[in-house]
């Protein structure tokens, strides 16, 4: 399902308000916008670790005070890209959910 092409099949008898086909579309729109996150994320860690890597390499810059905040900083956004990544595979199956409900045609869900 990443690089496939969504293709939803309505039964407009049973859903005519369109509720499901909604539903659908807005949790693919959170699935979009949890991989550009996680994407964004992934990146800024590889900048981040090259710079943290720069320091481990080199043991006279910077100060030794700057590796506590800078080693600080790598583990801050390895454990954003964790929850970004929870955050995509909850949108992911929340998809598929949406989808396999809506193909079999099972009746909307009241909210």
């Amino acid at each position: 399902m990443d690089e496939e092409l969504l293709e939803l099949k309505v039964d407009w008898v049973k859903d005519p308000a369109g509720t499901q086909l909604e539903a659908c579309l807005l949790a693919h729109l959170a699935l979009e916008r949890a991989q550009a996150r996680l994407d964004l994320a992934v990146r800024l860690l590889i900048a981040v670790s090259a710079v943290v890597w720069l320091v481990a390499v080199s043991p006279r810059f910077p100060p030794p005070s700057w590796r506590a905040p800078l080693l600080a900083g790598w583990a801050a956004v390895a454990l954003t890209v964790a929850g970004f990544s929870v955050a995509q595979r909850y949108w992911k199956k929340k998809l598929e959910s949406r989808v396999a409900r809506l193909e079999s045609g099972e009746p909307p869900r009241s909210p």
